[in-house]
């Protein structure tokens, strides 16, 4: 298992779709660019991992960390992690390289972090 996340992993660009979910949310509250005066939000991948049970069923977990640096200020957010949990699946459907199973599930983590990073960012 740890082989078959691997390979997705190379072929997954996890943080890229991360940040595309992020930019696409974010877009419906803020003007999004490259402006170098606006708030810069930084995203890095803490953690990604498959966590299991007795009976063989599998879940992955991702976590993130979010640091946000103030126009104006310059002064940068202490971290600010976000966690995504995703329900459990038997092994097998997992193990099957002939289905997008990891994949799906990979890009609904991405999804779901991003939706609440977007959703707390607007409440500020």
């Amino acid at each position: 298992m740890r082989e078959r996340l691997s390979q997705v992993r190379r072929s997954h660009d996890l943080l890229a779709e991360l940040q595309n979910q992020i930019t696409s949310r974010a877009q419906r509250h803020w003007s999004v660019g490259t402006d170098a005066s606006a708030n810069l939000v930084t995203v890095a991948l803490q953690d990604l991992q498959l966590t299991s049970t007795r009976d063989e069923q599998l879940s992955i977990a991702m976590q993130v960390s979010v640091t946000v640096r103030l126009r104006g200020t310059g002064q940068t957010t202490a971290p600010k992690l976000y966690s995504y949990v995703g329900p459990f699946s038997p092994m097998a459907v997992w193990m099957d390289q002939g289905s997008d199973f990891l994949d799906t599930s990979l890009s609904s983590a991405s999804q779901q972090i991003a939706a609440q990073i977007v959703s707390e960012l607007a409440l500020k």
